[in-house]
């Protein structure tokens, strides 16, 4: 019992010493605390949208030249969408989502545009589609500088290669691809 007599003696002979050393040894663990707790956030956080964001693969056809491949981003070159099935069908996989794609650069009203078209996503297991944008069939989504240099509107009828659709939106300014994603 003299021990913590002594101890509280001097706590109260040096009053603002102790509250000081107090204070600094709560500062350092609170901010132990804190960091730890924001860590364990952050990794919990980047692995929740690598989840939903995940890794991309695409895959090209054999004989494609990598070279052009590489300068237009795309090969002019398709395979069949049953690939896609294929792929979907090992058991042994391990994709979630996918998707198909099919890219065209063609000539329209004075300019060379790049149409994407979109297969429906292909779920494997229990897997939920992706947040992505879901672009209906029949309709498109036009590239900033296209629906700037057209003057196209959401709303809007447009006719390619004697197919009619509908602008479904205008996408953001994000690069300078003049693009049409279409379904």
């Amino acid at each position: 019992m003299q021990i913590v007599r002594l101890i509280i003696k001097e706590i109260l002979h040096r009053k603002v010493n102790f509250c000081l050393g107090a204070l600094a040894v709560i500062i350092a663990v609170a901010l132990f605390v804190v960091f730890a707790a924001t860590g364990q956030a952050s990794n919990r956080e980047t692995a929740q949208l690598m989840r939903r964001i995940g890794y991309n693969l695409r895959i090209i056809p054999k004989n494609t030249a990598m070279n052009k491949f590489l300068v237009t981003g795309f090969s002019e070159l398709t395979m069949p969408q049953d690939y896609l099935e294929i792929l979907a069908s090992q058991n042994d996989s391990n994709f979630d989502h996918m998707v198909a794609t099919l890219r065209k650069k063609i000539f329209w009203r004075g300019l060379d545009v790049v149409l994407i078209g979109l297969a429906p996503e292909v779920c494997l297991g229990q897997q939920k589609p992706s947040a992505g944008n879901e672009i209906e069939q029949g309709t498109i989504e036009a590239g900033y500088e296209l629906a700037r240099k057209v003057g196209l509107k959401k709303g809007d009828t447009i006719e390619i290669r004697g197919k009619t659709f509908t602008v479904a939106g205008c996408l953001p300014l994000t690069g300078s691809a003049e693009d049409v994603h279409i379904r």
